[in-house]
């Protein structure tokens, strides 16, 4: 499980979070969603370990983040809005220096690499440079370097950023297939009609604040009304903050 417990984050005088309390169950997607500037990003860097909150806690199962940060990388993979890379870096060299970095086994992470990279479609390019990479290439290889050791938990911030449609369906596939094999995944994304397909729980933030959680059955009980279920809720939930800001 993922368990954020009153999370805050502050810049100065910018409060980015405000108290946020949140779970993802094992074997369940968790979307959030929010306006620019809401703080999902500062949201899941501080649940991988990559920044200190404030105050609060997130534990990923018996990890405590925030005091173990190295120890919450082992359980998790995260994919960030904008990956870095080693670009003169192929394909292959990058995901096989994330496997010996992370002290897999080559047994483990040498199958897996064959998996991700025929399930992303980047077996073509596998040597090719990282510089040549298209950007949603680039996203297609992060996301591989974050599923390569099979993590129970994982965290993903604009995933379906610049893939192809083709692309984002195989994404929508390999998310469902990591909620079955038992995996908490936090998401988070603009992708609302994508969201909605793959969700059992959405979270909207707003001003760094969970303004209101969402259940599948709620979101598709929407779906009878003509416009975009998700969206006309995300709407209603976020009107008033974004008229005062």
């Amino acid at each position: 499980m993922i368990r954020y417990e009153a999370v805050t984050r502050e810049y100065g005088s910018l409060e980015a979070l405000k108290g946020l309390s949140l779970e993802v169950p094992h074997g369940s997607i968790y979307a959030l969603l929010g306006p620019n500037g809401a703080g999902k990003t500062t949201a899941l860097r501080i649940g991988i370990g990559l920044t200190r909150p404030t105050s609060g806690t997130v534990r990923m199962s018996e990890v405590d983040v925030v005091a173990d940060p190295i120890g919450a990388k082992a359980v998790a993979g995260f994919l960030p809005d904008t990956p870095s890379y080693y670009r003169h870096m192929t394909g292959d060299s990058f995901l096989e220096f994330l496997g010996q970095a992370r002290g897999l086994p080559e047994h483990r992470w040498v199958p897996r690499r064959e998996e991700l990279l025929t399930r992303l479609d980047l077996r073509e390019a596998r040597h090719n440079r990282l510089v040549n990479y298209s950007f949603g290439m680039l996203r297609k290889i992060a996301l591989a370097g974050a599923l390569l050791h099979s993590p129970p938990h994982l965290l993903l911030d604009e995933p379906t950023a610049g893939l192809d449609p083709w692309s984002v369906r195989s994404l929508k596939d390999m998310m469902l297939e990591e909620r079955a094999r038992g995996v908490a995944l936090l998401v988070s994304s603009h992708d609302l009609d994508a969201v909605a397909e793959v969700s059992d729980k959405v979270g909207i933030i707003s001003g760094g604040q969970l303004i209101r959680e969402l259940e599948a059955g709620e979101i598709k009980e929407r779906g009878a009304h003509g416009a975009s279920p998700l969206e006309s809720l995300f709407l209603e939930a976020t009107q008033d903050r974004t008229r005062n800001t």
